[in-house]
């Protein structure tokens, strides 16, 4: 979808980038063959040209910031069809006082979790790792909790909120119902916890419960990897919108 994408471009709104689709010009290669043919006047066509041209050369030189820094928080999913291996899907877990206890990600395919307690350099290298940040409420939950906690913390500089942007194609609820409606499964001894539950496991790991932790990271694995698979599920929803378009 990135390389259908012509609002990023300086005087493209959303209602001309569908006219430039109509009119045939449904990528930027579209556009470096038949630029003379934009509906745009001679000196403002070649200059379109340009940032095309800049478009494709920041794309193939995996330049992620270039389009981050021109697209709106709406269209940064059109980013993140192309760079998943970029992403840090990231929860976290907090005490009865609201401290963060666990931070896990999930990138790539493996999971990197932070305990209350451990070095902090830990931590550094695990948000070393993603570009982007993916979370259920980040904005509002975690991201806010863990610059309190960890001010000098160096986070990726893009954060997409699923629970935010899910509302743009109609999804309603948190991430256990979502997980629920597109069937996607929790195992063992996790499967109906919930985040008050996971407050009372840190509570009995404190006390003593060894077992107690060894639950609260696998349901916190849970929130991230599950977390993949309904972000994963809301880019296919976004590409069939605007493939209907483009087709």
């Amino acid at each position: 979808m990135l390389t259908n994408t012509f609002i990023h471009i300086d005087g493209i709104s959303y209602k001309k980038e569908k006219q430039l689709w109509k009119k045939g010009f449904k990528s930027w290669w579209d556009v470096v063959e038949r630029w003379r043919e934009l509906p745009f006047g001679e000196q403002r066509n070649a200059e379109v040209l340009k940032e095309i041209r800049k478009s494709i050369d920041s794309f193939k030189n995996d330049d992620i910031d270039y389009f981050f820094r021109r697209l709106k928080y709406r269209d940064y999913w059109r980013v993140l069809i192309h760079y998943k291996k970029e992403i840090g899907y990231l929860d976290i877990e907090t005490s009865m006082e609201g401290e963060i206890t666990l931070i896990g990600l999930f990138v790539g395919g493996n999971f990197y979790l932070y305990k209350s307690g451990d070095d902090y350099l830990k931590l550094e290298k695990m948000f070393s790792i993603p570009t982007i940040l993916v979370s259920f409420n980040g904005q509002t939950f975690d991201i806010p909790r863990i610059k309190k906690e960890f001010p000098f913390l160096s986070l990726p500089s893009y954060h997409f909120d699923l629970f935010r942007a899910s509302r743009s194609i109609g999804w309603k609820g948190g991430l256990k119902k979502l997980e629920e409606q597109f069937l996607i499964e929790r195992s063992g001894k996790v499967k109906n916890l919930t985040g008050y539950d996971a407050v009372l496991l840190w509570q009995d790991y404190k006390s003593g419960s060894k077992d107690s932790l060894k639950i609260l990271i696998e349901y916190n694995m849970f929130d991230v990897v599950n977390l993949e698979k309904l972000t994963n599920i809301f880019l296919e929803s976004k590409k069939e919108e605007y493939r209907n378009i483009l087709s």
